[in-house]
């Protein structure tokens, strides 16, 4: 399986740093967004991953409320949805967040949802720009 590491990736800081340097060590281009812009507001993130055409991974449901209620138009890639509640899951996410990585013609414009049990996968439904 060859995987595309060319893809850029965007950590929120409530993301745990190690998924970050995990995804950096298997070749992904992968920030930490505390790292270039700590306090940023979500709408600023979303901005700055829209402009630098990155994928977000998060824990921030507000993010979802963007996309699917208050309908912003300036949206990251694709926003991967996740919450990682405990050390032993940390590791079933980051495996859950390679298989999906490894897909990249399924990454444009999707709200992708991961559990330690499954991923769930929604287009944001609207026009983006860019």
């Amino acid at each position: 399986m060859v995987i595309q590491r060319f893809l850029k990736i965007i950590c929120d800081e409530n993301i745990p740093i190690i998924i970050t340097q995990q995804l950096v060590l298997l070749g992904y281009d992968a920030q930490h967004f505390a790292s270039i812009n700590p306090g940023y507001t979500d709408q600023q993130l979303a901005w700055y991953c829209h402009t630098h055409k990155a994928i977000l991974i998060t824990q921030d449901k507000d993010f979802g409320v963007m996309v699917y209620f208050d309908k912003i138009s300036i949206l990251p890639l694709s926003i991967l949805f996740c919450r990682v509640a405990s050390f032993a899951e940390r590791d079933e996410i980051l495996h859950q967040i390679t298989k999906i990585l490894a897909r990249p013609e399924l990454l444009k414009h999707q709200f992708i949802t991961i559990t330690t049990k499954q991923i769930k996968s929604r287009g944001y439904g609207i026009d983006t720009y860019g």
